[in-house]
């Protein structure tokens, strides 16, 4: 699936949209208990709507903040997966390749973040002559 946003594509949309699916299949076959594989399914599907969402609005400030929760999302989502593989419901390598994907798309958005960020800094004046 692609994701297109405002008529364009977001690459790392297509990627926390693949990533998003394969977390969620890992935590509905990982026989733990329904709380905290609804809390792993509900954080990376909000990654992804996040990040769509933010990416849809006009505003820099409301982006910034669509996009920090977004990277949060792939954080706890994380934080879950890591849950399942110490209580041994999942394999550690079946874990890896998501391990790496999440830890990849942090930082993309952290990369989007930070970008933001410097949009939304005042802009130092040049002093008048």
């Amino acid at each position: 699936m692609k994701t297109a946003v405002n008529g364009s594509r977001l690459a790392v949309a297509d990627k926390v949209f693949s990533w998003t699916l394969e977390m969620r299949k890992l935590a509905r076959i990982s026989q733990s208990d329904g709380f905290l594989v609804s809390q792993i399914l509900n954080a990376s599907l909000s990654a992804h709507l996040n990040l769509v969402e933010g990416n849809a609005s006009i505003y820099p400030a409301e982006q910034l903040k669509f996009f920090s929760t977004s990277r949060a999302s792939v954080a706890e989502a994380l934080a879950g997966l890591e849950i399942l593989v110490a209580e041994g419901r999942i394999r550690p390598q079946d874990a890896d390749p998501l391990r790496l994907t999440g830890a990849e798309i942090s930082r993309m958005l952290w990369g989007m973040i930070v970008a933001k960020q410097r949009t939304l800094a005042p802009r130092p004046r040049a002093p008048h002559p």
